[in-house]
């Protein structure tokens, strides 16, 4: 679900949508990765603070996605800045 208040946020001009990440089923936030040579990233930045066991299960999934994404294991990196 998106709430209304944040729409203006991940739905931009021409109807594009920032990539999001979901939190119990709601958009809590957006996300952005980067590739080299030496490290992959994954940025989360959350919308409002989270509890720490959302952020440790968003550190989990992320680290997961960027093995997924770059098939690297080390130079791997899951950023989450604070709401």
């Amino acid at each position: 679900m998106l709430p209304e208040e944040l729409r203006k946020h991940v739905i931009l001009s021409g109807g594009r949508v920032q990539p999001t990440f979901l939190v119990d089923g709601k958009v809590a936030g957006l996300w952005r990765w980067e590739d080299s040579d030496r490290r992959a990233r994954l940025t989360l930045e959350p919308f409002r603070p989270l509890p720490a066991e959302a952020r440790e299960a968003l550190w989990a999934e992320g680290l997961a996605l960027l093995r997924f994404l770059t098939g690297k294991a080390e130079g791997l990196e899951v950023a989450i800045l604070p709401g």
